[in-house]
């Protein structure tokens, strides 16, 4: 049974995307241009990020992390 959720990153980006200019264009005097670009690229870095809801510790992100390069390795060597 998994302790933790993982959050998908990108629907995470659009929400902090649309924060973000909202924030900007309406609650500042800057223009929905310069809004809209600093917006999309503060969503677009976090979307690029791995967020986990729940009880996870580093040993289980590395453990998660290895599996998958092994499992790579071995769909490799038997597809090579």
């Amino acid at each position: 049974m998994k302790k933790y959720i993982k959050v998908h990153s990108n629907i995470v980006g659009v929400a902090i995307g649309f924060l973000s200019f909202y924030i900007f264009s309406y609650w500042t005097n800057i223009s929905w241009m310069i809004s809209f670009m600093v917006a999309f690229a503060f969503g677009y870095l976090v979307s690029k990020a791995d967020f986990f809801a729940g009880k996870i510790s580093q040993d289980d992100i590395d453990e998660i992390e290895a599996r998958k390069i092994s499992d790579t390795i071995n769909n490799f060597e038997e597809n090579g």
